[in-house]
């Protein structure tokens, strides 16, 4: 009897066993362990990104201590390892200097909001602050293949520029050449001349790979082409460059016979400078909204915008240039230099401009 009940147990085992693996085959992943979390806290935070650091809306920099870079071009690559190595290449050669501003002018196929995120992330593996950024998408530049051009502004831990720094507005021409003769015309109305220029930059309708480029002072000289199709004007170049004597009031305008200003003379020992602010429409009402965060950004660093010496505004359609222009001359109060080009496009799809500016901050 005993063998009987100690035989059926073991049927039973057996069957239930069995009956335990074929449910198992049934079911996916059945025979994967289970692993927990510790807690809910750490379910969502392995299913959470973090999010993308944003760029300051301004950085305040001492006139005296700034310097300008303008990063080689490179073939090599997609935007994104042409971004990442220039950034790279530039904190390399920067030493101790401080990065406050970036321009990058995008060309081809690649998604300009790449910009930001590279430079969040190349800039947080050397814990380094993030500088103000300038993004613009533009038609074409001079080598093939090179998907963006950086220019950087930094502040150098030595004195380079004692008595200040004059900003020029962009000068048109029928070709670069002809247009840094009006920027070389502007200095010596300032009693300056191209031998003090830091900084140029060239903006052209189409890049016509026979005509030089020549450099202005100890400037290499940038260029972009603004869109893909042709636009007005054929070429026209913005300029920095060092003064040889201080400003006694601080800033000084000057203007040609037509009152229109082409150059500011800053010698006043702060600088608040912004990036980019985008507007999304052509009213009145929505370029208000991008002035208004550039006012935020300059109050923020103890500046205005009746403190704002210099203005870049980026369209990308003429049609949204008059209103800009009448807007920045309501928003400043008094006569200051500013460009407005047409370009391809934005860090936004949705954006039709974009402005950021140069201001005196509190001392």
């Amino acid at each position: 009897m005993f063998r009987l009940l100690l035989a059926a147990a073991v049927l039973f085992t057996m069957g239930a066993s069995a009956l335990s693996s074929q449910s198992k085959k049934n079911i996916p992943y059945a025979d994967l362990p289970i692993v927990q979390p510790k807690d809910k806290k750490d379910a969502m935070r392995d299913e959470t990104l973090p999010a993308m650091k944003a760029p300051p809306g301004a950085v305040v920099a001492a006139t005296s201590r700034l310097t300008f870079e303008t990063l080689p071009l490179s073939g090599k690559g997609l935007l994104s390892a042409q971004v990442r190595e220039s950034l790279r290449t530039l904190l390399r050669n920067a030493g101790s200097s401080t990065v406050v501003k970036l321009r990058a002018f995008v060309a081809g196929s690649g998604d300009v909001r790449r910009v930001q995120e590279i430079a969040a992330e190349v800039f947080g593996e050397r814990r380094l602050n993030l500088p103000a950024l300038t993004v613009v998408q533009v038609g074409a530049l001079p080598l093939e293949s090179a998907q963006v051009s950086l220019e950087a502004t930094l502040e150098s831990k030595r004195e380079l520029n004692p008595n200040g720094l004059a900003f020029v507005a962009a000068q048109s021409g029928d070709s670069p050449a002809s247009a840094l003769k009006g920027i070389t015309a502007i200095l010596e109305r300032s009693g300056l001349s191209a031998a003090d220029a830091v900084r140029a930059t060239c903006f052209v309708s189409m890049l016509d790979s026979r005509a030089g480029v020549p450099p202005l002072g100890e400037a290499k000289v940038v260029v972009v082409q603004m869109q893909r199709e042709p636009v007005r004007p054929a070429a026209t170049c913005e300029a920095v460059a060092r003064l040889r004597a201080p400003v006694a009031e601080g800033v000084r305008v000057v203007s040609n016979e037509q009152g229109t200003p082409d150059a500011a003379l800053v010698s006043a020992p702060r600088l608040a400078i912004s990036g980019v602010q985008l507007g999304f429409g052509k009213q009145d009402s929505d370029i208000a909204l991008a002035l208004e965060r550039i006012d935020r950004a300059l109050v923020a660093e103890g500046s205005a915008w009746k403190q704002v010496v210099y203005s870049h505004a980026y369209v990308m359609s003429r049609s949204a240039a008059d209103p800009l222009s009448r807007m920045l001359r309501e928003r400043i109060g008094e006569a200051r230099p500013f460009t407005i080009l047409p370009f391809e496009g934005l860090s936004s799809i949705d954006a039709v401009m974009g402005i950021d500016v140069i201001a005196v901050a509190g001392q």
